[in-house]
């Protein structure tokens, strides 16, 4: 390869810093490229591309705390899942997961979906808030004079409850994630 920059002979490395705009921010990142030896110029070949374009997305996700491609794959090993059975245990497409691990950046809420259905300590989070703001909301009612069967609602809570229970015995077991 040739340096653009003074016509060089380029040496091949293991690792070059490469800085560029990804989704209007500036991020920096060490991927396989070349540079010269006269200049300095650092550049990569066309087939390290796409190497590159999912490192400069994952450090995009570092910055925005979100899954990364290596996070995907890994929480989708933890449960011996192919992409297509994780796919579906996820509800998506499995085109859309395969983008994801080869660099292409999920949105915040898919992130997030995919967290509350593969984390336990997210999932219990999550249902400690839907808790709280289903007694707020019981609480907001008799506030307004409305009745509430309270009755009714603490069995609706003592149900949810006991399935948030079997959740954790099941994510305890090391397999979390139905068939």
């Amino acid at each position: 390869m040739i340096c653009v920059k003074c016509g060089s002979s380029m040496n091949e490395r293991d690792t070059v810093t490469l800085t560029g705009e990804f989704r209007d921010e500036q991020i920096t990142v060490a991927t396989p490229g070349y540079e010269c030896p006269q200049c300095g110029h650092t550049n990569i070949h066309g087939t390290q591309f796409g190497e590159f374009q999912r490192r400069a997305a994952d450090a995009y996700r570092r910055n925005h705390d979100m899954l990364t491609s290596d996070d995907l794959r890994e929480i989708r090993g933890r449960f011996s899942m192919s992409q297509n059975r994780f796919a579906d245990y996820l509800g998506i497409g499995v085109a859309s997961l395969k983008r994801w691990e080869s660099g292409e950046i999920q949105t915040q809420q898919m992130d997030r979906f995919v967290r509350l259905r593969t984390d336990v300590e997210v999932a219990e989070a999550a249902l400690q808030e839907l808790y709280e703001l289903e007694a707020s909301s019981a609480r907001a009612a008799g506030d307004l004079g409305i009745t509430v069967d309270r009755n009714r609602w603490a069995q609706a809570l003592h149900r949810k409850q006991r399935a948030h229970t079997q959740l954790r015995v099941v994510a305890s077991k090391g397999h979390g994630l139905a068939a």
